[in-house]
């Protein structure tokens, strides 16, 4: 089963559930946050209080997607209670029960909606698409994790040295949906990453990911995450998108303004798509003086 949200013509915002081709309003609730809490304070499962709440109206969510009405399929309405986090490749030299190191993206803020622009890093030509996998995650009230599913996710890493292990460069917006899948992650899941440039594609590699190809399991992932108190706080949301695993970086592929980036991978829904948008240096980062009182 497949969980989206997406922005009525009214503004609000409704569930959106698949399963196969067909795509419905979820009655009940108008956000996966409140379904989710809802589903810890009763505890069940989001599968079982969905059939309980039963089905609405069809939602076009493919239209809906080109209208730009598509949100990121988990959300907080607080977005400073939203963390977005990434697992580093450092493999802490392959010791027993360690696991990789992991970096903080950004708030809620940082979360970029599916169609909407991505700004990359750095100037335009620089940009790379590094298509992944992110587990979607509520704090319950007693201060336990609970996983919701996966989604696809994108950020765009840079030729320059972007993903050089300081704070600072780590610190940018990333993409994920538009789909949530509910439930374990296939052990082996085959998906495809291309780049759009008007109607034709010029950039198109497959990859694997999924446990059979990790490193580390999802359970020795989400420990090293969640270990720490100041990441079980009950209500926050947390976004830990796992590491990517083929990227058109260092490919010699130079990008440009407009290209859109698509990944799409088997059993988790519509694809996601970016397009390249104006680098952080004039989007994100500005000159600040500070006060003092």
């Amino acid at each position: 089963m497949l969980l989206s949200q997406v922005r009525d013509n009214d503004g609000r915002t409704a569930v959106v559930l698949r399963e196969g081709t067909e795509a419905y309003r979820l009655r009940g609730f108008q956000t996966v946050y409140d379904l989710v809490c809802d589903c810890i304070e009763r505890g069940v499962t989001i599968s079982a209080r969905i059939q309980s709440l039963g089905f609405g109206a069809v939602i076009d969510l493919e239209q809906c997607y080109l209208e730009g009405r598509v949100l990121p399929p988990l959300t907080h309405p607080e977005p400073s209670r939203l963390y977005l986090t990434c697992a580093g490749n450092d493999d802490r030299d392959g010791a027993e029960g360690t696991g990789p190191d992991w970096y903080y993206k950004g708030n809620g803020d940082s979360l970029v909606a599916p169609g909407m622009d991505l700004p990359p890093p750095r100037p335009t030509h620089e940009a790379a698409e590094e298509p992944e996998l992110a587990g979607l995650y509520v704090i319950g009230t007693d201060g336990a994790p609970f996983r919701l599913g996966f989604a696809l996710a994108n950020e765009f890493v840079a030729s320059d040295g972007a993903n050089a292990p300081s704070a600072r460069s780590r610190l940018r917006p990333a993409s994920v949906g538009p789909e949530l899948r509910l439930g374990s992650l296939p052990r082996d899941v085959i998906g495809v990453s291309r780049i759009r440039r008007g109607t034709a594609i010029v950039h198109e590699r497959r990859f694997h990911t999924g446990e059979a190809t990790m490193t580390h399991d999802i359970a020795m992932l989400e420990g090293t995450h969640f270990c720490y108190d100041a990441f079980r706080r009950p209500g926050d949301v947390h976004i830990h998108i796992f590491g990517g695993v083929v990227s058109s970086h260092g490919e010699e592929f130079r990008s440009e303004p407009g290209d859109i980036f698509e990944i799409e991978a088997d059993g988790f829904g519509l694809p996601l798509r970016n397009p390249l948008g104006p680098a952080l240096a004039a989007t994100g980062q500005r000159a600040i003086a500070v006060t003092p009182l």
